[in-house]
């Protein structure tokens, strides 16, 4: 169990260490006002199964806060906790009230499919398990991921395993079904390398377990409720997968909504213009 009183007599080693290897994004000032614990161990102690952890003292409550966890993108072979904007949106949603995670997970080619969303569902179980201590509420607990980590925080939403602990998912230009994203890279033989090198030249099968569109079973009443924003251009993962995705939820009696922009794929200034919808979805539903 580690509370976050605990945390704040980590943060100066914390911050020498981050410092030191260079692993988040010195451009950005962390305000006054917000308390940043970095790399805190959710699993077994390995290098990647770390977390930040971001939140404003002054805005705790009594009945515990509202969780958002952070999952970045970059292909499942790229990218970190505090890579480009993540820390200034974490720091957003802490000045807003939000206890905020943002983790990093196993990456490929070393670590194949299902490495990483057995991270991010460890990362969830952590944060559940120490709920009390963080000063989180389990009824409050969002999840919020962009490209591949759109992919798998869908995925957390979806999937039997987690989604009775999540109760808002947002995903931006995310990945809902992949064999259709294998079978329709813009480059042919793209597709049979990612096929290899990130999920282990598994079949079919194993992808559709791994899709979020394919997850929308059992009791409604076991979702939250889904916000998927996509461009209307996006060249690496096709839109009809979003529309597909929310017809999906919605056919099921599950509260998603579908906003669509014209525009391609990750893009910062698609992110910094839609970025505003998610908090206010966050805001609203969560």
């Amino acid at each position: 169990m580690i509370s976050l009183r605990q945390i704040s007599f980590l943060i100066t080693g914390s911050l020498v260490l981050a410092v030191l290897s260079g692993c988040f994004n010195s451009n950005f000032e962390i305000p006054d006002n917000v308390i940043v614990a970095r790399d805190i161990d959710y699993a077994d102690g390995h290098r990647l199964k770390k977390l930040d952890l971001y939140y404003c003292p002054q805005l705790l409550k009594p009945e515990g806060n509202p969780n958002i966890i952070l999952i970045h993108g970059g292909l499942w072979v790229s990218g970190d906790k505090a890579w480009k904007n993540f820390p200034s949106l974490a720091c957003e949603l802490a000045q807003k009230g939000y206890i905020v995670a943002s983790i990093n997970y196993r990456l490929a080619p070393k670590d194949k499919w299902p490495a990483m969303i057995d991270d991010c569902s460890e990362a969830l179980d952590w944060i559940v398990e120490n709920a009390d201590s963080l000063n989180i509420d389990l009824e409050r607990i969002g999840v919020f991921g962009s490209s591949s980590g759109g992919h798998l925080a869908s995925l957390l939403f979806t999937q039997e395993r987690s989604r009775q602990k999540i109760k808002c998912n947002a995903s931006l230009f995310g990945d809902y079904d992949l064999p259709a994203l294998l079978d329709d890279c813009i480059i042919p033989f793209v597709g049979n390398i990612i096929r290899n090198k990130i999920f282990g030249n598994c079949g079919d099968d194993v992808l559709i377990q791994g899709s979020p569109l394919y997850n929308i079973s059992g009791n409604p009443a076991e979702f939250g409720c889904n916000l998927s924003i996509h461009g209307t251009r996006d060249w690496m993962v096709d839109y009809s997968q979003a529309e597909r995705f929310n017809s999906a939820l919605q056919e099921k009696g599950i509260d998603s909504e579908l906003i669509s922009f014209d525009g391609t794929h990750g893009l910062q200034k698609y992110f910094k213009k839609e970025w505003p919808k998610i908090v206010d979805f966050f805001d609203e539903k969560l």
